[in-house]
């Protein structure tokens, strides 16, 4: 149980560095702590706004509100960062999915 806890923490530490990525590319440098917990709190906020498909603008708004008031982010840079968090999560996906295919391409080669 403890194992996933610890996995569960390094995960939000790992996105959060999206975050921390994106608050530096946009400018507006914030340290990889305050990322870390503003994921935290996207996270929360998914989960209160389940009824949304895919939580569209939800998130973008619970970044926007959460940045503004976790280190005072502009709200323009921090719906920019929301968007950037976005790309990742679809640059991922297509990944699994290349990934996903390959590997039914090679299950088929060798039978």
């Amino acid at each position: 149980m403890w194992i996933a806890v610890a996995v569960e923490i390094v995960a939000r530490f790992v996105e959060g560095g999206t975050f921390y990525v994106a608050f530096r590319a946009l400018g507006q440098a914030q340290p990889l702590i305050p990322c870390a917990l503003l994921d935290v709190g996207r996270a929360l906020l998914d989960n209160i706004f389940f009824f949304v498909p895919y939580q569209v603008g939800s998130r973008e708004g619970g970044i926007a509100f959460l940045a503004e008031h976790t280190f005072s982010a502009a709200a323009g840079i921090a719906i920019s960062a929301a968007v950037l968090y976005r790309l990742v999560e679809i640059f991922w996906m297509g990944a699994g999915y290349l990934l996903w295919i390959l590997e039914k391409r090679s299950s088929r080669s060798s039978m």
